[in-house]
């Protein structure tokens, strides 16, 4: 079944939109190491306005086989006044459904996977909705360094 909003969300090109995806990231999700130079594909909501509300960018990784691959998402960003409506959840489940669906992953074993700070609250809340379960937990560096940025 289709998530509230899933059809708000479009395919966007890295190079063309590079500038918004930028900008919505630089506002929505500073910490993220995604970025639009990276060889990934990229979707996002627009406002009726044409700018971006949110953005996120899968990319297709190998598996233990051949015919078994993960789609992973990275750079979820919604903005701040735009959060509580959904977006983060229709952007997360259309992409989901899209690597899925375009790769015919779906019976072949593969998965989706992602990345999140264990302090993100509000998307855990998100991934746990769409069936997302965690598989290995670790520290980094940039756990780290985010938590002495918000004590200054």
């Amino acid at each position: 079944d289709l998530v509230a909003g899933e059809d708000r969300v479009e395919p966007l090109d890295r190079r063309r939109d590079a500038a918004a995806i930028r900008d919505c990231l630089a506002v929505a999700n500073p910490d993220t190491s995604a970025h639009p130079d990276q060889p990934s594909s990229w979707f996002g909501v627009r406002a009726r306005r044409g700018h971006l509300l949110g953005v996120v960018s899968a990319r297709a990784e190998g598996g233990p086989r051949a015919d078994v691959e993960s789609w992973h998402l990275q750079g979820l960003a919604v903005l701040p006044e735009e959060r509580g409506a959904g977006l983060g959840t229709a952007l997360t489940a259309a992409v989901m459904r899209a690597g899925l669906e375009r790769r015919g992953l779906a019976d072949a074993g593969s998965w989706v996977s992602l990345g999140m700070y264990a302090d993100n609250d509000p998307a855990r809340r998100v991934y746990d909705r769409l069936g997302f379960r965690v598989h290995a937990e670790g520290t980094t560096f940039g756990a780290a360094n985010r938590a002495a940025d918000r004590s200054e």
